[in-house]
């Protein structure tokens, strides 16, 4: 009625576990395509695509009767020795036989020598790889600590942390300059050792804000200047975001396998890999990746002998097709033994149908359609041939490292707390030089001056210093420009000799007045007391202040 003989001649292209094979006479499954089993027509073919057939059969009422199935011939191995496959579509082409069983790919060259039925299924060509994590090295295990962050953003770590240490220095060095005599002939004649203090000094700033970075915080220090606390405050806050953002990915990238691999086709390309590839689709892949170097298997020994030349070191990935791989087991046993994976890169996606005499196709065709239907489908006859793997072979999302959970932090996830410190440190440089401007102009300045309620050292915003004339004589604060004999540093007094700090002692000067006695209004001067504290209502001179002092026989000025 459809143009379909009550018998068809049908032939099996090849032995496959599942998909087809035969039995011998223990029972036990032969999948050997050489052997006598395979060209002995009496024992009958099992697998899914038989499976499949039948039930077309069965569906048909009687418009197919019977299929009766044999082996692809000798001869026609000859002709195509790259690929049982086309050898069966030959056998069809010289007129051996009315259709082929199998899933077989429709390509062009398939198409030139005979026509097909409806499309099974459309098969995916996956790219399989190695097993990702399967040879990880010390270096690859050793730079997950810095994978959290990407590059760029470790530079711009390393570089704010410098940036930080470089403004610390300047702003404590002015400080250190406010306190001392700053005069053009000395710092000619130490302007090589002065460089060298610098250098030592920004290395050891360096070296303490990155100390900070680690441990996650900063100094506290209330004797530093207001430009200094603003600059550690933007510092600190862009510290706390960075640890914090590194600590809670750190975990993550630790356990995870880092191994480098191709995750895609355009990666494997991209790394120039070599790729071993079925014959029968050499037009189609080298059409649809021309820069791709592909190695095509030449045995006819279809998927198991394209793992056998990735054995042999002849490409370092292969393309397989879902379709033809996906039922047998032989096949997967090998993947989880080389400890091989499909990923989710599809290579090529290529239609599987029946090879089939023109006459009868559109006839079978239809009974293929109708068995669609009717619940009569490919997959239905694969769930009948359930079968365990002893390993996953797709690639587990514990392994693909391509989920947000494994993205690198980068600097625009950053942005926040950079540009928080970028204005922090702008104030501080404004305020610094605010504070430095006001200074070279005589003015007074509070911006550069430490916080306290220290009434003696901070009084007059400015450090001062003390000389002490011979008993009975006046006492009087010079200012800060003026080397006297006595000083105030760091709230004690102490006696300077010369012009540089690191004389004080050369001299043999005298003893430290501390701070304590100061605050007392006691000093000794030989065997008499001197009570002595600031005169606010005293006339200044000489830039300074007016000290009233008593001795102990009652005499004052």
């Amino acid at each position: 009625e459809y143009g379909i003989p009550k018998a068809l001649l049908s032939i099996i292209f090849d032995l496959f576990l599942i998909v087809m094979y035969k039995r011998d006479s223990d029972g036990k499954i032969v999948l050997d395509s050489s052997g006598p089993e395979f060209f002995n027509d009496s024992i009958p073919w099992e697998g899914v695509y038989i499976k499949y057939i039948r039930d077309i059969i069965r569906i048909s009422e009687g418009d197919i009767s019977s299929i009766n199935i044999t082996h692809r011939s000798r001869a026609s191995k000859l002709v195509h020795p790259t690929s049982s496959y086309t050898s069966a579509v030959q056998d069809l082409q010289d007129g051996l036989a009315d259709m082929a069983i199998g899933p077989f790919w429709v390509t062009g060259q398939r198409l030139k020598m005979t026509a097909f039925t409806l499309p099974i299924v459309y098969d995916k060509t996956y790219l399989v790889i190695p097993r990702p994590g399967t040879t990880q090295t010390l270096s690859q295990q050793t730079e997950k600590v810095i994978m959290p962050f990407s590059k760029g953003l470790w530079g711009l770590v390393i570089g704010i942390i410098f940036a930080a240490a470089l403004l610390s220095v300047w702003f404590t060095d002015s400080v250190r300059n406010a306190r001392t005599n700053d005069r053009r002939e000395s710092m000619q004649a130490n302007m090589k050792r002065r460089k060298m203090a610098y250098v030592r000094l920004t290395m050891d700033s360096f070296l303490e804000k990155g100390l900070f970075f680690c441990s996650a915080g900063v100094e506290q220090d209330g004797s530093t200047s207001l430009p200094n606390k603003i600059l550690l405050f933007g510092f600190g806050f862009f510290i706390l975001i960075s640890v914090s953002a590194y600590v809670a990915n750190l975990a993550a990238f630790l356990t995870l396998n880092s191994a480098e691999y191709v995750r895609t086709m355009e990666e494997a390309v991209a790394a120039k890999y070599k790729i071993c590839a079925h014959p029968a689709i050499q037009t189609e892949l080298e059409v649809g990746w021309p820069d791709a170097i592909f190695y095509f298997h030449k045995d006819a020994n279809e998927f198991p002998g394209m793992l056998d030349d990735y054995l042999a070191g002849k490409c370092n990935a292969l393309v397989v097709g879902h379709e033809d791989t996906s039922m047998d087991a032989g096949f997967l046993e090998r993947l989880c033994e080389i400890d091989l994976v499909y990923t989710e890169s599809v290579v090529a996606e290529i239609p599987q149908a029946f090879p089939i005499r023109s006459d009868i196709a559109s006839g079978f065709s239809y009974w293929m359609y109708q068995g669609e239907r009717r619940g009569v489908t490919l997959q239905t006859a694969k769930d009948e041939f359930a079968q365990d793997i002893s390993c996953n072979v797709r690639i587990s999302a514990e392994e693909d490292t391509q989920g947000s959970e494994y993205d690198e932090i980068t600097i625009k996830n950053m942005f926040f707390p950079i540009m928080f410190f970028t204005s922090c440190a702008t104030l501080a440089v404004l305020l610094q030089i605010k504070h430095q401007y006001n200074e070279s102009k005589g003015k007074t300045s509070a911006l550069g001056r430490k916080s306290t309620l220290n009434l003696v050292s901070e009084s007059t915003g400015r450090k001062q210093s003390l000389s002490f004339g011979k008993r009975g004589q006046k006492l009087s604060f010079g200012s800060k420009d003026n080397e006297d004999d006595v000083f105030i540093q760091d709230g004690a007094m102490m006696r300077k000799y010369g012009e540089d700090k690191e004389e004080e002692k050369e001299d043999g000067g005298e003893e430290m007045i501390t701070p304590t006695s100061f605050m007392a209004g006691v000093a000794d001067e030989g065997r008499r007391k001197v009570r002595f504290g600031l005169d606010g209502d005293a006339p200044r001179h000489n830039g300074g202040h007016s000290v009233r002092f008593s001795l102990n026989d009652g005499a004052t000025g």
